[in-house]
């Protein structure tokens, strides 16, 4: 049963961004590790900025004395180059996953009224 425990400054992260946080590395567990998702526990612990210090300062104190560059999209600041690469393909296997099952589903009743078309031209 993994267990992992992110902690994150707590500055506004909403619960929907939270959801996939806790979504992301349980998937990613189960996909490079074959971890069972059922199992895995996830845990979200919000730290106050003047309660998490780097080099010496608060994160209260760092975050007023300078900001990210504005280019750099909040979502993937910090996540590795490889880690960000593999969540935007795992988007693009499920949403072609789910074409292919809704393709499958109008390709199906399709054949059904054809049938059913052919059986009253019949008549």
């Amino acid at each position: 049963m993994p267990y992992v425990n992110i902690k994150i400054t707590k500055e506004g992260a909403t619960s929907d961004q939270k959801a996939l946080l806790i979504q992301g590395v349980t998937q990613l567990l189960a996909d490079v590790l074959g971890k069972n998702p059922q199992t895995t526990v996830v845990v979200i612990d919000e730290v106050e900025t003047d309660n998490w210090g780097i080099g010496g300062e608060t994160v209260t104190v760092l975050r007023a004395s300078s900001k990210p560059p504005a280019e750099e999209a909040p979502k993937k600041r910090g996540l590795p180059e490889k880690l960000i690469q593999f969540m935007e393909q795992r988007k693009r296997e499920k949403a072609a996953a789910a074409e292919s099952e809704a393709g499958e589903g109008d390709m199906a009743g399709k054949k059904t009224r054809s049938r059913k078309n052919k059986k009253n031209d019949q008549m």
